[in-house]
């Protein structure tokens, strides 16, 4: 997962008008794969990062620009 990010870091710093869209997405699963926590995670948290990791892949095929406002 970790190189998958780094793809997608790459990809969306190049594509996406809108810094903290990309700082907001990517802290955020940055922090669940880096995470040391030892308590379980939930399949629905599992599930959504999975999700959101696929939804980004995708988005280098789409020609809109992606913002916050």
């Amino acid at each position: 997962m970790k190189f998958k990010l780094k793809r997608i870091q790459k990809k969306l710093i190049a594509d996406v008008a809108d810094p903290a869209f990309t700082s907001i997405v990517l802290d955020n699963l940055y922090r669940f794969v880096h995470s040391k926590k030892i308590d379980s995670i939930t399949l629905r948290e599992l599930l959504y990062r999975k999700e959101l990791v696929q939804k980004l892949e995708m988005h280098g095929g789409e020609e809109m620009r992606t913002t916050l406002i």
